[in-house]
């Protein structure tokens, strides 16, 4: 018999990765739901303006790929694969600075 899981610690690598899976997944169902905090709006219109005002700055998706697939080998050549990270910071300036 299978011990009892008593804490979302207690999960195997494999069942958190699916519990964040699972959970990610609830939420895109009502994106609505989710708050997005005045710091990220700021954030946003800033990239926003950056990518009007200096459209070169942009890039094509093949570029992306090459760039994931470079950084990260593991890729199969038609994958992509995105992770969404939460934190708890709300500086921007904090987090901008942890960006390659």
């Amino acid at each position: 018999m299978t011990p009892a899981i008593t804490s979302i610690f207690d999960l195997s690598p494999s069942e958190k990765l699916q519990l964040v899976e699972d959970l990610w997944d609830d939420l895109a169902v009502t994106p609505e739901m989710v708050p997005v905090h005045g710091w990220q709006k700021e954030e946003l219109a800033r990239r926003k303006a950056n990518l009007t005002e200096n459209s070169a700055s942009g890039l094509m998706w093949e570029e992306v790929k090459r760039r994931v697939r470079s950084r990260y080998g593991r890729y199969a050549e038609d994958t992509v694969t995105v992770y969404g990270v939460f934190h708890t910071s709300c500086d921007p300036d904090k987090w901008r600075q942890r960006l390659p």
